[in-house]
């Protein structure tokens, strides 16, 4: 139980670094490639899962170190997103109703994804589950980059 809290806790901590990380990148790269490189570190993150399944050694420190890895690079990820919202929110009429609107699809997603994870779960191994994820990422970076460099809609800065 000391060694899940810890990898939790650890896990917390590196997803909100990945967030200040993010803030600092703001001032020197346009949000557009933000959520280009955002979308290749949810594929880095799946990577590192499934080089931890690969790897024989299964200590507890290899997991804490993979885990605030990836969930270093989420944290990065989702303010990526969490930016691109306010600011195709920003000066609009109802500002905070669309984010919150926006927010709520963002998350229904997380739902959605999360349910069909866990039923998968039962049927397949954590292998496959990573793999699918990483395949899914893939998928997530070419929709990322079509809206973010085809699209007038989208951050022009």
């Amino acid at each position: 139980t000391f060694q899940v809290s810890q990898t939790f806790t650890i896990g917390v901590v590196a997803f909100i670094i990945g967030s200040f990380l993010l803030g600092f990148s703001l001032r020197q790269v346009a949000i557009k490639d933000l959520l280009i490189i955002g979308a290749l570190f949810m594929i880095l993150a799946s990577i590192s899962y499934i080089l931890l399944m690969i790897n024989s050694l299964h200590s507890i420190t290899l997991i804490i170190i993979t885990h605030a890895i990836a969930q270093c690079l989420f944290g990065f990820s989702n303010s990526a997103y969490m930016a691109t919202l306010m600011h195709q929110t920003k000066g609009k009429r109802y500002t905070t109703s669309l984010f919150a609107l926006f927010t709520s699809i963002m998350c229904l997603s997380f739902l959605f994804f999360g349910l069909t994870e866990s039923w998968l779960q039962t049927y397949f191994s954590y292998g496959f589950l990573f793999i699918l994820s990483a395949a899914l990422s893939i998928g997530i970076l070419l929709m990322t980059s079509y809206i973010a460099y085809n699209k007038r809609s989208l951050v022009e800065s």
